[in-house]
């Protein structure tokens, strides 16, 4: 151990965190990942009332807010938890903190709304780390940007709406777009993993055990879901000059298609 104490618990926290994510990534079906008669009727009733997927649920994460304002004041969690809200995009931030201004219910609330997403000027992303002042709840809306690259020491509570904004290439239109879909099963254990690192902390995933059975393991990589033109473009410019696109780019950790390679390469040709 060489007395680097912190080092081993990071070590073993890691371990840790592997075999978790390995026993939920397992494939056999586990009885805590199936709804009972009455979440199932629950999940049914709220179809209902939201029926569309593909969209966030602004209401219903409001209200989620509100309660953990509540049952907070008369629990062992500290009343001045950060709550950190993942959405997909910048229109849902947007959308969600317009409805909290709105709300005449968060008026008897003292809180301070913050966003973070990537058009943020990077001395503004600064200010989601500065400590709220006492008996004030700090708000986070943020996009996958504090998925893995940051840690915000005071968030104790972590609400994950399950989505992410992706590019994605439409072949029958021929253009590449933005849009919003599920996010994986290690991104889910990321996104749990920012509440409470310094501290107890709760996370609440806005999905059935259902649909967290049928996400993806991991996200699939960009190289295989965007047309890769340009990037056979760089790599006739970087590869050795004896080594062609198609073998040059099979060395990369997600390889895309060799069909798919050969096509973008007679596409370029045709340009």
């Amino acid at each position: 151990y060489l007395n680097h104490q912190d080092i081993v618990e990071l070590f073993d926290a890691f371990v840790n965190y592997n075999e978790r994510l390995a026993s939920v990534n397992d494939s056999e079906p586990r009885d805590e990942l199936i709804e009972s008669k009455e979440e199932q009727e629950l999940l049914d009733a709220y179809y209902k009332l939201f029926p569309n997927e593909d969209e966030v649920d602004i209401e219903l994460i409001a209200e989620l807010i509100l309660n953990i304002c509540m049952v907070s004041e008369s629990s062992t969690l500290s009343i001045k938890g950060t709550i950190l809200i993942f959405l997909p995009g910048y229109d849902e931030i947007v959308s969600l903190r317009e409805f909290i201004l709105k709300d005449a219910r968060f008026k008897r609330i003292k809180l301070t709304l913050f966003t973070l997403h990537s058009q943020m000027q990077s001395n503004e992303q600064w200010k989601v780390f500065e400590p709220a002042s006492p008996g004030v709840r700090k708000i986070i809306l943020s996009t996958n940007l504090t998925e893995t690259t940051i840690t915000i020491d005071d968030v104790v509570y972590v609400i994950d709406s399950g989505k992410v904004k992706e590019k994605a290439y439409d072949k029958l239109l021929g253009v590449s777009l933005l849009k919003s879909s599920w996010i994986s099963k290690a991104s889910a254990m990321q996104r749990r993993g920012r509440a409470g690192r310094c501290q107890n902390g709760v996370c609440f995933h806005l999905f059935s055990k259902a649909r967290f059975s049928a996400l993806s393991k991991f996200q699939v990589p960009e190289i295989l879901r965007m047309p890769i033109h340009e990037l056979c473009l760089q790599t006739k410019l970087l590869a050795p000059k004896d080594m062609t696109i198609v073998h040059f780019l099979s060395k990369a950790l997600d390889a895309p298609p060799a069909s798919t390679i050969r096509d973008s390469i007679e596409l370029l040709k045709v340009c």
